[in-house]
């Protein structure tokens, strides 16, 4: 598992004020190995990507729509349940490994980028007055 530390500079003295695990990215990492670069597809994502009703008209208030739900989902789930999943995954030594996370878990992911790329897609479509 990667860390990061955060370095706070006094003059030529550095002190490392507090070092986190680098967990998201390593999920990132494990998602963005499912991508075939040259059939644009992915093993992970491609079952959930389809068109979906999304609110909001303005390009802020589908941002805070996408928000919502990456924070809560469609399940009613509390917001730090992707949360504890990933950092259980990465006590697991699993993390870096998307075919060993739940099934739960994989539907939620895939359902959060499924719900961003919508938002992506309404935004353009706004901006260009379609």
């Amino acid at each position: 598992m990667r860390t990061a530390t955060l370095v706070a500079s006094l003059g030529k003295c550095r002190f490392p004020i507090i070092t986190i695990r680098v967990v998201v990215a390593d999920y990132e990492d494990a998602v963005d190995r499912t991508f075939d670069p040259v059939k644009r597809t992915s093993t992970l994502l491609e079952r959930y990507v389809h068109e979906i009703d999304m609110d909001g008209n303005s390009a802020a208030n589908i941002a805070f729509a996408v928000a919502r739900h990456t924070k809560k989902g469609d399940s009613n789930r509390d917001p730090g349940w992707m949360n504890r999943q990933m950092n259980a995954f990465a006590r697991r030594g699993i993390l870096g490994r998307s075919a060993s996370s739940n099934q739960e878990f994989q539907d939620q992911t895939g359902m959060n980028v499924n719900y961003a790329i919508n938002g992506v897609a309404k935004m353009l479509v706004a901006m260009n007055g379609e």
